[in-house]
């Protein structure tokens, strides 16, 4: 089968780009619409029709009298492919039917999902990627199953941290004092300590934490929160616009021992990297030699492209971020790790939203928000709808058989058949039985254990309508999205339109052997070959053989032969070029016959080229010239199908009425 995607950017391309679905005949009425452009089997074409067309379709600044007559020609030979294949009968094939609704089951849950779940959430990160928040916080751990009493427990108590940090009290001292996070703990300037998380921008934390921390002014205090960790309240210190990530280097000067004159002689060694950095020295020579970051000295201590939120050291980021142009460096900045002298390379500002989409899309399919936009989208479109689950029957089965004998039962299918029958989940006007749920229960994974056979059961009935309730709207989006409903007429209509072509066009003239073999008779004198360069290409698994095969053909001995000898360690293949095409071969054409590249790398392979002399201008065999004449042949069979149509279907054009 055609890949779809194939089929859709086929008709697409067929004009630059437009998108647009096959016409209906409509009754003369239309006809008196005022200036139509274009009158296609007695419908017209309006300004108003061409101007939507055409503003879809042009992706260049672009846009003249000449551009758009072209692209009038071009969207009335579509509309009329389009027309008759329909008239031809193709919309009523049932493989063409099966193509359609493959591309639709391919597209449509991803498209649904990308619209409600996906670009909502890209755009709200790339919007908090400008921009970095500080906060502390203060949590209260308590598991996300646990009993009532430790859940109220946990929240009591996080509600009277809250209420004293409102009255005034240091959040810093409530967080070492009292915050369950082991960070808050930590010395003075360490990364969590007195609860202060330091920046942070979209993507760093956990959904509702993020949410909490962009919607709390600078110095207030959240409401109450809950995360899988436990209970949270947050302040937000402060917050400011994210620098651009930068790619940065540094020389990490550990002391060598917990004396005194370990640290004095950790110093000296930095003093040491700065007399040679200010005496001109390029950084990555003295990280090479001095830094004891041996992950990163043999690359000139470059740590890579790192934004301002990616956990580096407090005391390295901000010293890192303070350079004021590529090519700086520090002064030393003191961790627990030693001493690091920083070094600015070059600065990487975010880009459009467009330029990051799919850096971002693929950022959120790693992070828990995906999943739980995804389940909150299902859930509001199941209380659109109205459900239910009959949890009695649940409770039934609980009662007589213990865990794992009802799972086995449900994976199994070995519920009585009265079980099987009985209605046991409903959405909207659609009813479920035991028996549906047992085959979805069959092939998909149980929730997490929670303790309770019960809940483990009930979660999967709300994983299960979640799906039923997706699904109910992946099968109503045409109804419901206009773009999803243009985007499958596009298809269907490319399909039709590939199917008229393969078969009116393209099939034809590849197999009309006598056609093809008469346009040759006729164009021969214009087939040529011109002068070109024959290029004998060897690669093998390392230059040392190439140079070997090179001085045994140099010392005269027949190529043929040497190649034949190293058939076993060389690869050996030959073309023809007659002009530059910016490719390796090119390099070929400033030697002289016989001469050699120097080896070069390519797929993990040296490759060496030789000028083999020069092949003199000639005519094309039948078979040399064939795939060129194919192409003339249906070049010739579109030009008379279109001249056809357009008689037929009876097309007037006025390209003098299109406007700029």
């Amino acid at each position: 089968m055609r890949h779809p995607r194939f089929l859709i950017l086929f008709a697409l391309l067929v004009l630059g780009g437009c998108r647009a679905s096959g016409p209906s005949v409509t009754g003369s009425s239309r006809i008196s619409a005022p200036e139509p452009v274009a009158v296609i089997n007695g419908e017209p074409l309006t300004q108003a029709d061409f101007e939507e067309q055409y503003a879809r379709a042009l992706s260049t600044g672009a846009d003249s009298i000449e551009d758009r007559s072209t692209f009038l020609d071009r969207y009335v030979n579509y509309r009329l492919k389009v027309l008759e294949a329909r008239r031809a009968g193709y919309a009523d094939i049932p493989e063409v039917e099966q193509e359609i609704q493959s591309y639709r089951s391919q597209l449509a849950r991803p498209y649904l999902v990308g619209q409600e779940v996906t670009d909502p959430l890209v755009r709200q990160l790339y919007e908090r990627r400008k921009e970095a928040v500080q906060a502390s916080h203060i949590l209260v751990s308590v598991d996300a199953k646990a009993p009532a009493e430790d859940t109220l427990r946990a929240w009591s108590r996080i509600t009277a941290l809250r209420d004293s940090a409102l009255s005034g009290a240091d959040f810093g001292q409530l967080a070492r004092q009292h915050s369950e996070d082991p960070s808050s703990k930590s010395a003075p300037g360490s990364p969590g300590a007195d609860g202060n998380l330091g920046y942070f921008g979209g993507g760093r934390m956990v959904q509702p934490f993020e949410d909490y921390a962009y919607d709390t002014p600078v110095g207030g205090i959240s409401p109450v929160f809950r995360t899988r960790f436990g209970y949270h309240i947050l302040k937000v210190e402060d917050r400011k616009p994210l620098p651009p990530a930068r790619e940065l280097a540094h020389i990490m000067i550990q002391p060598r021992g917990p004396s005194p004159v370990d640290s004095a002689d950790a110093l000296r060694r930095v003093n040491l990297a700065l007399e040679r950095l200010d005496s001109g020295e390029a950084f990555s020579s003295v990280a090479a030699d001095l830094s004891d970051d041996r992950n990163s000295a043999p690359n000139g201590g470059n740590i890579g492209l790192l934004g301002f939120d990616q956990g580096l050291p407090p005391a390295m980021r901000d010293s890192a971020f303070a350079l004021p142009a590529p090519g700086a460096y520090s002064g030393p900045a003191q961790t627990r790790f030693g001493y690091h002298i920083m070094s600015y390379i070059r600065e990487e500002p975010l880009r459009s939203l467009e330029d990051e989409y799919e850096t971002l899309k693929q950022q959120i399919s790693n992070l828990p928000r995906a999943q739980e936009a995804e389940t909150a989208f299902a859930r509001s479109l199941r209380t659109e709808l109205g459900d239910s689950i009959h949890t009695a029957i649940v409770d039934e089965w609980v009662d007589r058989m213990p865990g794992d004998s009802l799972y086995r039962a449900l994976i199994q299918g070995e519920l009585e058949e009265a079980d099987q029958r009985s209605i046991i989940a409903t959405l909207g006007d659609s009813t479920w039985t035991v028996s549906a749920f047992q085959d979805w229960f069959r092939s998909s994974r149980l929730p997490a254990a929670s303790g309770s056979v019960r809940d483990n059961v009930i979660a999967s009935l709300n994983n299960f309508l979640d799906e039923q309730a997706l699904a109910y709207e992946v099968a109503r989006l045409e109804d419901r999205n206009e773009d999803f409903r243009r985007t499958m007429a596009e298809f269907r209509d490319g399909i039709l339109l590939f199917r008229l072509m393969e078969d009116s066009v393209w099939s034809a003239a590849a197999s009309d052997s006598s056609g093809l073999r008469a346009l040759y008779d006729a164009q021969k004198d214009s087939l040529m070959f011109p002068d070109r360069v024959e290029v004998v290409s060897m690669s093998a698994a390392s230059d040392s053989v190439l140079f070997h095969a090179r001085d045994r053909i140099r010392g005269g001995e027949a190529a043929s032969e040497v190649f034949d000898d190293m058939r076993t360690r060389i690869r050996v293949d030959t073309t023809h070029i007659a002009v530059r095409s910016g490719s390796p071969f090119d390099d070929v054409l400033d030697l002289n016959e016989g001469e050699f590249t120097e080896p070069s790398r390519s797929n993990g392979r040296f490759i060496m080229l030789r000028h083999n002399g020069v092949q003199p201008a000639r005519h094309k065999t039948y078979e040399e010239a064939r795939s060129e004449l194919i192409n003339l042949h249906q070049a010739n069979l579109e030009a008379q199908l279109m001249d056809r149509l357009r008689k037929q279907y009876g097309v007037e054009t006025w390209p003098d009425r299109l406007r700029r």
